[in-house]
């Protein structure tokens, strides 16, 4: 067993002590200090991070609205130039008529062409017949000929005595 200790040394004892848990509670003071400081830095950090996404969220948004927009009017397009198009059904009906209206027309030329090759050609009454047509209308137009230059003649005195 040790001896008592004297008041002294009980003193010295907490002197030492209380000197201890001094540079101990600035140690840690010191250490909460730095902590705070990167608690700080890291709210400052996820602030600074929350904004730039809140922001990049604000900007995926509109940019989709965007996207959106013409795309429902890109489909609407498609959708007017589908109202404006034939069915298959009805172009296949149009294809049939035409190609029975086709046949039609292919068996009245057969027709025609055994017709004019039985005839032998046209006869000489016929020739003269289409000469004369031909040499009416000749007639006519150098008549019509006439009228016109004489109307440009007669137009031209009027605007020549107007003056």
């Amino acid at each position: 067993m040790s001896p008592p200790e004297t008041v002294r040394e009980v003193a010295a004892r907490l002197d030492g002590l209380r000197e201890f848990l001094l540079a101990r509670l600035d140690a840690i003071r010191v250490e909460v200090k730095v902590l705070r400081e990167v608690v700080n830095e890291r709210d400052t950090r996820y602030t600074e991070r929350a904004t730039a996404q809140a922001g990049a969220i604000e900007k995926a948004e509109a940019a989709q609205r965007e996207y959106n927009a013409r795309s429902n009017e890109f489909r609407g397009q498609l959708d007017d130039q589908a109202k404006r198009l034939i069915s298959r059904v009805d172009a296949e009906s149009m294809v049939a008529s035409h190609a029975d209206k086709l046949a039609r027309v292919d068996s009245d030329l057969r027709t025609l062409t055994d017709r004019v090759n039985q005839g032998g050609g046209m006869s000489a009454g016929s020739r003269a017949s289409q000469d004369t047509a031909r040499a009416n209308v000749l007639l006519a137009l150098a008549f019509f000929g006439a009228v016109v230059t004489g109307g440009g003649i007669v137009a031209a005195i009027a605007v020549a005595l107007s003056r």
